[in-house]
C-alpha cells in the first residue's frame, strides 16, 4: 500500500504522490501547465518502527494535513497574479480561520445541539454523529454551487479518474481517463465519513458527568486517535475492495464522494496526467 498513488485536488490543479515523490501541477492564468516536484519521505519510511497499525494512521493524518495546507497555499498563489498572491501573514490567517470554522461547524455545533436536545450517553453521541453528517452534507451541497469550489471538485474528479486509469494499467490519455469512475475507495471524503461513524464508539466512552466543555475538549484530544483507526479501515477497505461485503460496508463513504467530485474537462485531466507522470 505504501507505493499506491495518492492525490489531492488543489486550486486549479492536482497533487499526486507515490512513494517518496510528490508533485503538484497547476494551470496558470496564462493557460500553461506548471509542475513542482519534490522528494518527501514519510515518517514511517524514515523510521520503520513507527509503521505499525493506528500509530501510522495518526502520523499519516498530521502529515497529510500539513502537505494539504502547504500545497493548497502554493497552488492558490500560482493561480493568482503576483500582486494578488498570499503572503505569510495572509496564509497563516487563512489556515487559522479555516481551522476555527471547521472546529465550530463540525465539532462544537453538533455536540451543542445533541447534548442539549437528547439524554443518555449513547443517544447523544448517535445524534451528534447524525447532526455532524447532516451539516457536512449541507456544507458540501452549498459549496458545490460556488463556481470556485465547483472547479475544485472537477479537479478532484480528474484526480480520481486518472489514478483509476493508472491502476488499471491503461495508457494515460484523456479519452481513456474520461471513461473511468469518479469514485476511488482511498478518497479523503470516505475517510471523513469513517471518522464520523467511529467517533460514536469512542465518544460514548466519555462519562456524561464530565460536563459540556470538558467533554468537548476530550473529543478534540481523541480526534487523532480516531483518525488513526479510520486510516486503517480505509486502507483495509481499499485493499480488499474486490469483495462484495467490503464494497457494501464502504458504500456510504463512497456515496459521499458524489458530493465532492464533478466530471472534469479535458484541460483538467491534462493537468492530472502531468502530475501523475511526474511521480511514476
Amino acid at each position: 500500500m505504501k507505493d499506491r498513488v495518492g492525490g489531492l485536488a488543489v486550486v486549479e490543479g492536482v497533487m499526486m504522490r507515490k512513494g517518496d515523490k510528490l508533485c503538484t501541477t497547476v494551470r496558470k492564468p496564462n493557460g500553461k501547465i506548471f509542475s513542482k516536484t519534490i522528494k518527501h519521505k514519510s515518517l514511517t519510511r524514515k523510521y520503520p518502527y513507527l509503521d505499525i497499525p493506528i500509530i501510522r494512521g495518526v502520523l499519516n493524518f498530521f502529515e497529510f494535513l500539513g502537505i494539504s495546507i502547504k500545497e493548497t497555499i502554493w497552488s492558490t498563489n500560482e493561480s493568482l497574479e503576483k500582486d494578488e498572491q498570499l503572503g505569510v501573514k495572509e496564509a497563516i490567517l487563512m489556515i487559522l480561520l479555516s481551522f476555527l470554522i471547521a472546529l465550530g461547524l463540525f465539532k462544537l455545533l453538533p455536540w451543542f445541539i445533541a447534548s442539549f436536545s437528547f439524554e443518555g450517553n449513547l443517544l447523544v453521541n448517535i445524534a451528534d454523529a447524525i447532526i455532524k453528517t447532516s451539516i457536512f452534507v449541507l456544507y458540501l451541497v452549498v459549496l458545490g454551487r460556488l463556481s470556485d469550489t465547483k472547479r475544485l471538485f472537477e479537479y478532484h474528479g480528474a484526480e480520481h479518474k486518472t489514478i483509476n486509469a493508472y491502476e488499471k494499467k491503461l495508457k494515460l490519455t484523456v479519452s481513456n481517463i474520461k471513461k473511468q469512475s469518479l469514485i476511488n475507495p482511498r478518497c479523503g471524503t470516505t475517510f471523513v465519513v469513517l471518522v464520523f461513524v467511529l467517533s460514536i464508539f469512542f465518544y460514548v466512552l466519555i462519562p456524561g458527568h464530565f460536563g459540556f466543555w470538558n467533554n468537548f475538549a476530550i473529543r478534540i484530544v481523541l480526534l487523532p486517535l480516531i483518525a488513526g483507526f479510520s486510516y486503517e479501515l480505509l486502507i483495509f477497505g481499499s485493499k480488499y475492495y474486490h469483495y462484495r461485503i467490503v464494497q457494501f460496508l464502504m458504500a456510504p463513504g463512497l456515496w459521499f464522494q458524489k458530493l465532492t467530485t464533478r466530471e472534469p474537462d479535458s484541460s483538467q485531466i491534462e493537468v492530472a496526467i502531468q502530475s501523475l507522470k511526474k511521480v511514476t
